[in-house]
């Protein structure tokens, strides 16, 4: 471009040409300079572009990427200090986050005020060192035991009788070593699963194989549920050699009876026997309540097994027996003194406010606060307890009534009140409770025997 104006500037110095030949070679002079400066432009510009593009993909711009460094547990064995956090690693000494790795931390043990801190943790004692509980004796943690095995009884609603059993099931010498206790992982769905897998199909194998080489004697009886469906218990009384007491009733089946006549009652036992392959020489006696269905003469059920068991002994229940005994007996007796302790109770069985009552009479003449008792048509020997709790609380009894008489002015109460001042009626409850005491003991002897 310099050249161009440099040789202009020449020719304005230079003498003037003649006008023809200088104006037209001025002319081309300037078409060619335009033309050249305007090819140098786009010349420079092409230039530049292509510069900036090859910078650019020579010198990319790329974001860096942070890599946050996790908490690793083998750090916890030279950094006693450290522990994890949401944040990442943290001190416990000085409180504080740690952002970084591992020469992050070695930098932070380094600080002076990490040190002051560490080692004043070091001389603060620990809260539970303070707070030491002295070693409990052996009387003492025996007393702990016996009140955590009580309250495991309360809390799951138990009879206190479990007791018996449970601490001698503690004492076996499975329990002694605390590995074995440790390991045991039982719940209630692996214990319904033992006792209906494992346990009972064991246990049903062991009496099936007894009933088959062993002499027994069956024991029936018919038993009603809530539903009003019959069902048959039969028991076998046999002589075990497994057991401490040779001679012990195993329970064999329960069935569901839809015929309650001899025949179907028959049936049911006879199938049980054939399930479990029972020779029928093996029955050698036969025990049941007194009912006809049962025991009696022709067509019983006693009749249709001493036809299929020759030899066959039959035995009724002697503890109903002897209630029949004692019933027919009493029946001797005037009845004024069941229906005498029968009105006592009718008395308070539908009145809470008379219960209360009759509880603070008995508070008074200082005995113990009971509740009256009814008298059972079907439970055997009932009367015996009824007429006991009567006379307990006979002289607590009087004043109740007499207050009775006085306020409510009740001719029921009246007649009580008349038959507690009366000694004849206290003759013959103390006469009944004589009587149906001597069953009872009769009764629990010929159980025991």
């Amino acid at each position: 471009m310099d050249k161009f104006v440099i040789k202009k500037k020449q020719s304005n110095e230079s003498p003037s040409p003649s006008p023809s030949c200088s104006s037209v070679s001025y002319h081309r002079y300037e078409e060619s300079a335009t033309n050249a400066d305007t090819d140098s432009k786009s010349s420079s510009e092409h230039e530049n572009e292509s510069n900036d593009e090859l910078v650019t993909s020579q010198n990319p711009t790329k974001k860096r990427k942070f890599y946050k460094q996790k908490f690793r547990p083998e750090w916890r064995e030279e950094f006693t200090f450290v522990e994890t956090d949401k944040s990442g690693t943290k001190s416990k000494v000085c409180n504080i986050t740690i952002q970084g790795s591992l020469s992050h931390i070695k930098r932070h043990a380094q600080r002076k005020s990490h040190i002051d801190n560490y080692n004043a943790a070091k001389k603060t004692p620990k809260i539970s060192s303070l707070l030491k509980t002295a070693k409990l004796t052996l009387a003492k943690q025996i007393s702990k035991a016996e009140i955590k095995i009580v309250f495991f009884l309360c809390e799951n609603n138990l009879p206190f009788a479990l007791a018996d059993k449970l601490t001698e099931l503690l004492k076996d010498e499975v329990f002694k070593n605390p590995d074995v206790i440790q390991g045991i992982k039982l719940k209630r769905t692996k214990a319904t699963k033992l006792a209906n897998n494992v346990l009972g199909p064991k246990a049903k194998l062991h009496i099936k194989n007894k009933l088959i080489t062993e002499k027994q004697s069956l024991i029936i009886d018919e038993t009603t549920d809530v539903s009003i469906k019959i069902s048959l218990v039969i028991n076998s009384r046999f002589y075990n050699s497994d057991v401490k007491k040779a001679v012990k009733d195993h329970f064999v089946d329960l069935v569901d009876v839809e015929d309650s006549s001899a025949k179907g009652i028959f049936a049911c036992v006879k199938s049980v026997l054939d399930k479990n392959n029972v020779p029928y020489a093996n029955i050698v006696g036969f025990g049941s309540d007194n009912a006809n269905v049962m025991m009696g003469e022709f067509n019983s059920v006693k009749q249709k097994l001493t036809e299929i068991c020759p030899g066959l002994v039959a035995q009724g229940c002697a503890s109903h027996t002897l209630h029949l005994i004692a019933s027919h007996a009493a029946k001797k007796l005037p009845n004024v003194v069941e229906q005498f302790v029968r009105d006592i109770y009718n008395h308070f069985s539908n009145s809470s406010k008379r219960t209360h009552e009759l509880k603070e009479f008995q508070i008074f003449v200082e005995e113990k606060p009971r509740k009256m008792l009814k008298p059972s048509q079907t439970r055997w020997l009932s009367l015996r307890e009824v007429c006991n709790r009567v006379l307990e609380h006979w002289n607590s009894l009087v004043l109740y009534f007499q207050h009775a008489v006085l306020e409510d002015h009740l001719p029921s109460a009246k007649s009580v009140l008349t038959a507690l001042t009366n000694h004849i009626y206290k003759l013959y409850t103390k006469r009944t409770i004589a009587n149906a005491n001597a069953i009872a003991i009769a009764t629990t002897i010929y159980q025991w025997k």
